[in-house]
Formats: structure tokens, C-alpha cells, sequence
């Protein structure tokens, strides 16, 4: 049953039962949850009512997927229930992106959890049963360890759902509008070169972004946009996909530096806007770019 306010109603029954020898009779359940529900709560003859608070964090999207498995107990147990869950949905499963949740447990004992989505398999959910209430960082990594976004994770006592976007909303790809950047006049410009197929910073380029953020720290005047690019090999989506990854991982290197958001804005354009065409490799490796372009007042 789904608990409001000041009512509740029946959201559905059991569909299908299986018998484990590990976990016994075992109900499964497929229903859509009210965004607006406060508990969600399990009844079953013999056994315990289990209400479970539910925490919805950020926005949820009609066709997110979340699955978890909940022990009853039998009314004449002692011991009684207790319900802390993190159930994420990813709408993009990606292989070569690992996620990880870390925070602070209480007499500051540090907290980390892998999640391992460098494994190639279906990756679209991922549930913790033992989350514990608190405040915490959802980390998305490059196969190299590059920070590509993290994001606040508030965890409730209950079922906490998130879903989680690898890419973000409020970056909107190539037709970004620059918003908060389009009083600005380019001052200078320069550019990171990436390998084939990789998003991964060289030793050369976070030596070249070092020096930007000393420019940065010295000029606080000064921001930049942070534009990816791609060659015309492969798929198109593929390649988009490539250059905003290129993009974030330059914008979250000079965020990591000290560099904060507000002065910093991404788009990318994949195989678009090529600086020499793709006729022959060396001018392939001159258009897998990242351009940083310097804007004043």
C-alpha cells in the first residue's frame, strides 16, 4: 500500500511466488509508486506490517525502473525490521564509466562504495541494502579515475530512489545557450588533445591546464567556455557522447583546482566544426580536441 498524508490506497498484490531454499517463499511485486507517497507499506497474513518511509531524491522519471527485495517478518518474531536502502536507476548504463559513494559515518569513520559498472553487463539498476542516513557524494569516473560529475546524495532512513543521469541535465550538448557566459568577449584561447577514442587527460595536458589555473586564480575576472570535438570516426552519437565526456573532464580538473563552477561552461559538438578535415590520421589527432576559450568583461 502507498501511504499519504491522510490516506492510503492499494498500489498492488503479489504477481508471482517462488520458493528459495536460501530465502523461502519469496512474493514479487511490479507497481508504480505515487510520486507524492510518504511510506510505502508491505502487509501479509501471519506476518509483521512493514511501513517503510520513501525518500525520492531529485527528480524521478515515469519509465525508471527500481528493484529491491524486502524480508517480512513473522508476527511472532521479536526482532523488527529496519528498512535503509539506496535504489538507483541509471537511464544511461555505460562500461566504461565506474561509480562510487563516499561519505562520512558517524565518529568520522570514512565510507566508500563501489560500485563496479567497469564490468560489461546490464548495468541499469543497483540497489544497497545497508545504506546508512546521511549525507554523501555520488562520483562518476573515467576508466583512468577522471571525475566526469559528482553529485549530493541527502540518504534517509528508507527506501531512498534516485535516478541517476550520467549525463546531466543541465547540460544541454551542442546547443547550450552559454547562459551566464554570453556578456563575455573572447580574450584567448587553447587547446587539449585527447588519443583516439579516449577521454582521458595526458600528463602534457593537465600540465597545460595546471598553468590555466594559475591564470585563472590570479584573473578572477576571466572565465571560460570548454568545448569538446571529436574526428568523423565512428558513430555520430558515439562521437558526441565522446567530446562532452572530454569536455566534463576538463571542466571538472579546473573545478578540482580550485576553479569554481561559476566560472566555467561546457559544450560539445562531436564531429562538428573539425579545425583541418579528416583526411589522413595527423589531421584526425589535430580535431580530437578540447578548446578553452578565455572570456573577460
Amino acid at each position: 500500500m502507498a501511504t499519504f498524508k491522510k490516506t492510503k490506497r492499494v498500489i498492488g498484490s503479489s504477481k508471482k511466488t517462488y520458493v528459495s531454499k536460501t530465502a523461502g517463499i519469496q512474493y514479487a511485486f511490479d507497481v508504480q509508486v505515487p510520486d507524492s507517497a510518504n511510506f510505502l507499506s508491505f502487509e501479509s497474513e501471519g506476518y509483521k506490517t512493514i511501513l517503510v518511509p520513501v525518500n525520492i531524491i531529485g527528480e524521478i522519471r515515469q519509465n525508471a525502473l527500481f528493484r529491491f527485495n524486502l524480508a517480512m517478518i513473522r508476527k511472532d518474531s521479536t526482532s523488527n525490521p529496519t528498512v535503509n536502502y539506496l535504489v538507483l536507476y541509471f537511464t544511461k548504463p555505460n562500461v566504461n564509466v565506474n561509480y562510487e559513494i563516499t561519505g562520512t559515518l558517524s565518529k568520522n569513520i570514512p565510507f566508500r562504495l563501489g560500485l563496479g559498472f567497469g564490468r560489461k553487463d546490464d548495468l541499469s539498476d543497483f540497489t544497497y541494502e545497508k545504506m546508512v542516513p546521511g549525507e554523501f557524494t555520488l562520483t562518476a569516473l573515467s576508466s583512468s579515475g577522471s571525475i566526469l560529475f559528482e553529485e549530493k546524495l541527502l540518504i534517509k532512513q528508507g527506501l531512498n530512489f534516485k535516478v541517476v543521469d550520467t549525463i546531466r541535465k543541465e547540460k544541454t550538448g551542442g546547443n547550450s545557450t552559454l547562459n551566464k557566459l554570453d556578456n563575455l568577449k573572447p580574450v584567448n584561447s587553447t587547446i587539449i588533445y585527447f588519443e583516439q577514442s579516449k577521454y582521458d587527460l595526458s600528463e602534457a595536458a593537465k600540465a597545460r591546464l595546471d598553468s590555466i589555473v594559475q591564470v585563472l586564480l590570479n584573473q578572477e575576472n576571466i572565465k571560460v567556455t570548454i568545448i569538446g570535438y571529436t574526428d568523423n570516426v565512428g558513430n555520430r552519437n558515439q562521437n558526441l557522447l565522446l567530446s562532452e565526456y572530454r569536455a566534463r573532464v576538463v571542466e571538472n580538473y579546473l573545478n578540482r583546482k580550485g576553479i569554481l563552477p561559476d566560472r566555467t561552461e561546457i559544450m560539445w559538438k562531436g564531429p562538428d566544426s573539425p579545425v583541418v578535415l579528416n583526411d589522413s590520421e595527423e589531421n584526425k589527432s589535430k580535431n580530437r580536441r578540447v578548446t578553452i576559450n578565455f572570456l573577460s568583461n
